[in-house]
């Protein structure tokens, strides 16, 4: 039984990896921000910023759909996986937290932006 389950656990991990959201691009450049998705990191400018492992997923979703809206539940997959789809308070959390860290007005955001219903945007030209 236990080596039956090791091998669930290793064809899961596997398959998570698989599945995991990649930009098409290794290095974002947007207004301020520069943040390396090969390196895990972040500048502001020339300040470096700390970013989760949950905020890089989320903004990598983000990026890898740049300019189109991204609905709550693909986000919640592609970040906390299928079983979280329904827990959208995770998700508003993560963006609160990531625009206070990379917009200059987090409650006047520029590239983060919320399509109402819907998702969320990564605008890549700033309004």
């Amino acid at each position: 039984m236990d080596s039956l389950l090791a091998r669930v656990r290793v064809a899961l991990r596997a398959s998570i990896g698989q599945n995991a959201v990649r930009p098409s691009r290794s290095i974002l450049e947007l207004g301020p921000w520069h943040v390396d998705f090969e390196t895990y990191t972040a500048w502001l400018g020339r300040r470096p910023v700390h970013l989760t492992p949950t905020e890089y997923k989320l903004l990598a979703a983000l990026v890898a759909r740049m300019g189109s809206a991204v609905t709550h539940r693909e986000l919640l997959r592609a970040v906390w996986g299928a079983e979280s789809i329904e827990q959208v308070e995770y998700l508003r959390i993560c963006v609160r937290q990531l625009r206070c860290k990379l917009e200059a007005e987090p409650s006047h955001p520029r590239y983060l932006l919320t399509v109402p219903r819907v998702g969320y945007r990564l605008s890549a030209d700033a309004r």
